[in-house]
């Protein structure tokens, strides 16, 4: 059931509840476990490895940056203000502003439309399934960073480059700018 969650939005996560548990009120759970996770994450964000380092690149080249997340919105920006990135992304958008979440591109067809740029345009880091499939539907370029799950079949088959951290992210990223710089 957890994999069938992550990446998903809040209602979709309701449902998803719900198709498991027949009498549980879905909604009141996620509810519940967004009002504990922000309560517990208000104190400190714990950061993926590298993803300072990659933001600081980005940000030195003028890349816009963006944050597009299943997530409820005042979750994310509460965990972008205390781990004191939110300054670097000119657009936050989130699930509870699309009608239907990852595995659906609407999230990142949203975030591009935001940014003024084409979706092809658009890197897609992503750790999550739903996530990754988002993205190729999108048509962003898409990558995805291994977390807690490991490449479906269909995302080896969509030959996705996949990445064990950031750190990697950010040293393709930085061969490729030395590749155009010459």
């Amino acid at each position: 059931m957890l994999n069938n969650l992550r990446g998903t939005s809040g209602k979709q996560m309701a449902n998803i509840i719900e198709s498991y548990w027949k009498d549980a009120d879905g909604f009141l759970i996620i509810d519940e476990f967004f009002a504990n996770a922000k309560a517990y994450l208000s104190q400190k964000v714990p950061l993926k490895p590298g993803v300072c380092e990659l933001i600081d690149f980005l940000w030195q080249h003028k890349m816009p940056m963006a944050v597009a997340s299943g997530s409820f919105k005042d979750l994310v920006l509460s965990n972008l203000k205390v781990s004191g990135l939110i300054h670097y992304f000119q657009v936050i958008s989130s699930g509870d502003e699309v009608s239907s979440g990852k595995p659906e591109p609407d999230i990142f067809l949203l975030t591009a439309k935001r940014l003024c740029q084409k979706p092809q345009n658009c890197l897609v880091l992503e750790d999550g399934i739903h996530g990754v499939l988002a993205g190729i539907r999108t048509g962003c370029e898409t990558y995805m960073v291994l977390d807690k799950v490991s490449p479906t079949k269909e995302i080896l088959e969509k030959q996705v480059p996949i990445y064990n951290d950031l750190t990697e992210v950010l040293a393709d990223l930085k061969a490729n700018v030395i590749k155009q710089d010459s």
